[in-house]
């Protein structure tokens, strides 16, 4: 019987062991995954401010290229008006030229 108690107690010894070492190894794992999540965190923070960096200069390009292709098509309106006031002053002349033609007692 003092055999059996003690076995009954050194396996209850042995139970409780095994409990605690099965919380211990709960704790450590959720210690572990807090410091994974914080880790992926701080990884996820730094991919953010990466990509809002990549986005913001994108948005500058964007815009420098707006300005430009405003600028240009306002250069190229300003060339075909130049063109049209060319031409214009030369169709005056020479209408001025047939004129003058008509008119010369020269002529």
């Amino acid at each position: 019987r003092m055999q059996q108690t003690r076995t009954n107690q050194s396996e209850e010894e042995k139970e409780a062991a095994n409990e605690d070492n099965r919380i211990r190894m709960q704790q450590t794992r959720t210690n572990q995954s807090e410091e994974e999540k914080e880790a992926a965190n701080e990884g996820n923070r730094t991919h953010m401010q990466q990509w809002r960096s990549v986005e913001d200069n994108r948005r500058r390009e964007n815009a420098n290229n707006s300005e430009r292709m405003q600028q240009w098509r306002s250069d190229a309106e300003n060339r075909v008006q130049e063109r049209q006031n060319r031409r214009q002053r030369a169709e005056e002349r020479q209408a001025y030229i047939e004129q003058l033609r008509r008119t010369s007692p020269i002529g």
